[in-house]
């Protein structure tokens, strides 16, 4: 049986087998709160986040339910400011969603896009807007091909399989976790 560990930051769990990440989303919530908590309240709306134990970087958000899983390398190779970036995108999906929009699509990565660039411009992270500027150009959600980097390796529809199963445990209570 593996070991997940889970901390709490506000009403959000982060659920992990490694602690080690689990400290650094905290710190990015904390960043993002810590920057300015009102304009970015909406990233509450992440009621989990689930490090799926792969090593890739693919991250997926469950959206109607506020589950955010991404990978470790995701949260491993990423600076502070990215990773609290990459939150701020994933729940602006969620605000879409309860706003009616249900799909990935131009429309709706544009949004999420355009809030995590608001956020590292108020970071002032030139670096990272350029580096995010060259991804949105590759349209990462159109691209299914296995070897770009924002896709799961190998099978994606067996990853993706894998993914909504830890999410389900989850939900379902059937994933039993160690407080950090």
């Amino acid at each position: 049986m593996e070991a997940w560990y889970q901390k709490t930051y506000r009403a959000t769990d982060i659920i992990s087998q490694n602690r080690n990440l689990l400290a650094k989303l905290r710190r990015a919530f904390m960043h993002i709160e810590k920057l300015n908590a009102q304009r970015f309240e909406f990233v509450h709306d992440i009621r989990c986040v689930l490090v799926y134990p792969g090593n890739d970087y693919y991250t997926e958000m469950v959206a109607s339910d506020g589950i955010w899983v991404v990978q470790p390398r995701t949260i491993r190779e990423s600076s502070l400011n990215y990773l609290a970036s990459l939150i701020v995108h994933e729940a602006w999906h969620s605000v879409q969603w309860s706003r009616g929009t249900r799909n990935v699509s131009s429309r709706a990565e544009r949004g999420a896009y355009l809030k995590q660039r608001e956020f590292l411009a108020a970071m002032r992270d030139a670096f990272s807007i350029r580096w995010l500027d060259k991804a949105y150009k590759e349209k990462w959600w159109e691209n299914a091909d296995a070897s770009h980097t924002t896709r799961p390796s190998g099978n994606q529809d067996a990853v993706r399989s894998e993914i909504l199963r830890l999410v389900r445990r989850y939900k379902n209570g059937k994933l039993k976790t160690f407080l950090a």
